[in-house]
């Protein structure tokens, strides 16, 4: 009875397990025929579809043209997207004037200059990091290797450090030093009356009181202020522009002859911090022409090779780049004159000629057109579609460029200073330089660009506004400010129905 019982269980054991092979073979066979999760791409839809007033597009074209009868651009395309749906999109205005008129189409390719930062080198790093190639808590350094401390620097550190240490162990008190002084614009009469009250023994009697005292924090501060140490900083503080590095230099006129980077490198390496790192925001571009040089160095591809196989190519971006060939040159909108700056022989400008097909910016220029800083062409629909990916937490269509968590990274606060700045990785998300937002968008992220583009994406919303405009052409002058901020209103006001309420999983396409 008893191995009547075993052999009964042991059929049993044996058909229980068939059966789980076949459930599990069923089920891998499933997942392995199983369609990668869609998320939307863009469409197109009336306003009123997408809780948008239908009078937004006049409202628009009537705030583009006041700023065209103002010169302030000659030319510009407007797109705003909501709810994975284009809601406007139209060209206004004239591409090019000089040498002759051509009218502006909404497929112009446009200069983006500082919208690289983000759409680009930012992407670029945060691609790496998701790579395991790097991590943004690096030290500059470990990339760069040039970027080390000077003998002098190392020098100054050093004798603070002792100092500091002989602070700490009480060997050294910090004790204020005051002395009278006439060197002040008090007038004859009341100086006379204040000497008269001896100040200085006044102070003296405070001090010996106990009554005056000096915190740590107070030579915690001096130390900080006197001691610049440029081997602390790490990639984060290149992305949040928090490096101490200086905004710009005409690297353009010190090397007209180009292929300069490797020198630009060495120069950015070595030049004085103008703030500790981490503790005040100064936006430069150095930042970010270093950060191009560490995408290139560990990926071992160009920054335009590197963004295109893995951010644009496979969003379908097909019309965003560096160095855009010859084919596309009259779609794209030409910015102003280039000026010789140098007389040598082997200067790359030997005399003026207009922009158009070729990196506006000149330290870009020198660079071959490809920089961490600027350099990249686009179109608002190719915008479209990487704002719309952002806003989807990183997917587009069946295609996945960041993780959900990555986005989030990139686009909310990452430094938060005592002056009310707010940055992201590459994105902006509170400074002077976002009143692009408007005055109605109490969040987002966005970034602009000197050649007169513009970005500013609400996702608690579902929304997105694209402004890129010829506002250099043909000759500097014009300014996209105020144009930015009153579409960014006008927008706003246009909204009837408020998303802000509504909390839609990250992962779960609408």
């Amino acid at each position: 009875m008893e191995n009547q019982c075993t052999g009964n269980r042991r059929v049993r054991f044996l058909m229980l397990s068939f059966v789980t092979l076949l459930f599990g073979v069923g089920v891998m066979s499933a997942s392995a025929n199983e369609a990668p999760q869609q998320f939307p791409t863009l469409r197109y839809a009336m306003p009123s579809q997408v809780g948008m007033d239908d009078a937004l597009g006049s409202r628009i074209d009537r705030v583009v043209e006041n700023s065209l009868s103002k010169r302030e651009t000659s030319g510009a395309v407007v797109l705003v997207l909501r709810r994975g749906a284009i809601v406007h999109e139209k060209a206004y205005g004239w591409r090019a004037v000089v040498p002759s008129k051509e009218e502006m189409t909404t497929d112009t390719i446009f200069d983006l200059a500082s919208l690289t930062k983000c759409v680009a080198t930012a992407s670029a790093v945060m691609k790496l990091v998701e790579m395991g190639e790097l991590r943004l808590g690096d030290a500059v350094k470990k990339y760069i290797p040039e970027w080390t401390n000077t003998p002098e620097e190392k020098a100054r550190l050093a004798a603070y450090d002792k100092l500091n240490r002989f602070i700490r162990q009480r060997v050294l008190r910090v004790q204020p030093m005051l002395e009278a002084t006439q060197d002040n614009s008090t007038s004859a009469t009341e100086l006379a009356r204040s000497l008269k009250e001896n100040p200085l023994q006044l102070w003296r009697q405070l001090w010996r009181n106990g009554e005056l005292k000096l915190s740590e924090k107070f030579w915690d501060d001096v130390v900080a202020k006197s001691t610049v140490d440029r081997e602390a900083v790490t990639l984060r503080h290149l992305l949040t522009h928090t490096s101490g590095l200086d905004a710009y230099d005409n690297y353009h006129v010190k090397f007209p002859q180009g292929d300069a980077r490797k020198a630009m490198i060495n120069d950015i390496a070595r030049r004085p911090l103008r703030a500790p790192a981490g503790e005040k925001f100064i936006y430069s571009d150095l930042g970010y022409i270093t950060l191009g040089e560490i995408v290139e160095r560990v990926s071992g591809m160009d920054l335009n090779h590197f963004c295109r196989k893995y951010l644009y190519e496979p969003l379908g971006m097909r019309d965003t780049m560096f160095n855009p060939p010859k084919e596309l040159l009259a779609r794209i909108a030409p910015s102003e004159w280039r000026i010789p700056t140098s007389k040598a022989s082997d200067a790359l400008v030997r005399e003026k000629y207009m922009i158009r097909g070729e990196v506006h910016d000149g330290n870009a220029f020198v660079q071959n057109g490809i920089s961490g800083h600027a350099g990249l062409f686009s179109t608002a629909h190719d915008l479209a579609i990487f704002a719309q990916m952002l806003l989807q937490g990183g997917a587009y269509g069946n295609t996945r460029i960041f993780g959900p968590l990555t986005v989030r990274a990139m686009t909310s606060p990452q430094v938060n200073l005592p002056d009310g700045t707010r940055r992201g990785y590459g994105w902006d998300v509170s400074s002077d330089y976002s009143h692009q937002r408007g005055d109605i968008f109490a969040s987002g992220f966005g970034h602009t660009g000197w050649t007169g583009t513009s970005l500013w994406a609400v996702p608690e919303e579902n929304l997105a506004i694209i402004i890129l405009t010829n506002r250099c052409h043909p000759d500097g002058s014009g300014n996209v400010s105020a144009l930015r901020a009153k579409i960014a209103n006008v927008v706003a006001a246009s909204i009837l129905v408020s998303d802000a309420s509504i909390r839609l999983p990250e992962e779960s396409p609408k």
